[in-house]
C-alpha cells in the first residue's frame, strides 16, 4: 500500500491535477457470481448475485463523479486495519427488501477474510 499511498502523493502535487486516488479493476474484471449472507435486522439472509469487487481509496468516487446516495464515501480511516466497510449499488441493496442496509452486515462466501469479520449468526 505504501507505493500506492507515495504514488498518490506525488500525481497530486502536480499543479493540473485536481484530485487523486486509487481504484482497483475500475470497469475492468467481470462479474463474478458468490453467495451472498445478509443481515436482514430480523434473521438473516442469503441469495447467489453476481457482483464484482473492487478495491477503493478516500474519495475515488467523489474523483470518478459517482454520487453516494445513502451513507457515506470512504475516509482515511478506513484502512486493512479497522474494521471493513463496503459501499454497495442499488441492485444489491434490493437483497434488503426496502429495508435499510445501512449498519448492516454481509458476508461474501469464499472471498471473505474470516480472521476479521465473524461469520454471521
Amino acid at each position: 500500500m505504501q507505493f500506492y499511498e507515495r504514488m498518490v502523493e506525488e500525481v497530486t502535487s502536480l499543479p493540473e491535477v485536481q484530485d487523486t486516488d486509487v481504484i482497483t479493476d475500475l470497469f475492468v474484471s467481470s462479474d463474478a457470481e458468490v453467495a451472498v449472507l445478509f443481515d436482514t435486522g430480523s434473521g438473516v439472509g442469503s441469495d447467489r448475485v453476481r457482483l464484482r469487487l473492487d478495491e477503493a481509496s478516500g474519495s475515488a468516487l467523489s474523483t470518478v463523479q459517482v454520487p453516494v446516495l445513502r451513507g457515506r464515501s470512504f475516509t482515511a480511516a478506513d484502512t486493512s486495519s479497522s474494521p471493513p466497510v463496503a459501499l454497495i449499488n442499488s441492485a444489491l441493496a434490493r437483497l434488503w427488501n426496502g429495508e435499510t442496509p445501512l449498519g448492516r452486515r454481509l458476508k461474501l462466501a469464499d472471498l471473505c477474510d474470516t480472521r476479521r469479520e465473524p461469520p454471521l449468526p
